[in-house]
């Protein structure tokens, strides 16, 4: 994982004037992002890199954000915040969103507004597979959790 004062340093340089650095520090965040947890600090940046001006700083937080999701648990206000970025003016930002979305579906709880936001993105004709994919995850991963669970209670 990367160390506090990285991530400080990293959240710093995604507020920077330029959308070069903006976009390398989000960059920096997503490979960092497939290699180990990101902290929560971290993915609160990356959630306001998401309302970044530049589509290109945009588009990198969200693939940083589906590759965390796939070592550790989004919070649900991470997630909500990328339920957000499902109506992006961007095609690439709003299936990165859909991606991320349909990851943190294995191992956190999707509410059913985010599954509602993914079935409105259904009508996107370039998002349209992504979406109906981190639906599927969502679904299957609920049901497989509330197995579990039921498993465990008739034991």
């Amino acid at each position: 994982p990367l160390s506090r004062e990285t991530v400080v340093a990293l959240g710093v340089a995604l507020r920077d004037g330029s959308a070069c650095v903006r976009w390398h520090a989000a960059g920096a965040m997503r490979s960092a992002s497939r290699f180990g947890e990101l902290s929560q600090e971290a993915m609160l940046a990356l959630c306001e890199a998401l309302e970044d001006s530049d589509k290109e700083v945009r588009r990198s937080a969200a693939l940083a954000l589906g590759n965390a999701a796939v070592l550790s648990e989004l919070p649900r206000e991470v997630i909500h915040v990328v339920m957000g970025a499902l109506k992006d003016d961007d095609a690439h930002v709003r299936c990165g969103a859909a991606r991320a979305i349909g990851r943190a579906a294995r191992s956190s709880e999707i509410s059913r507004d985010v599954i509602a936001a993914l079935a409105d993105a259904l009508r996107d004709d370039l998002v349209r597979s992504v979406a109906a994919w981190a639906i599927d995850e969502a679904v299957r991963h609920r049901d497989v959790r509330r197995l579990r669970v039921e498993g465990l209670t008739r034991s």
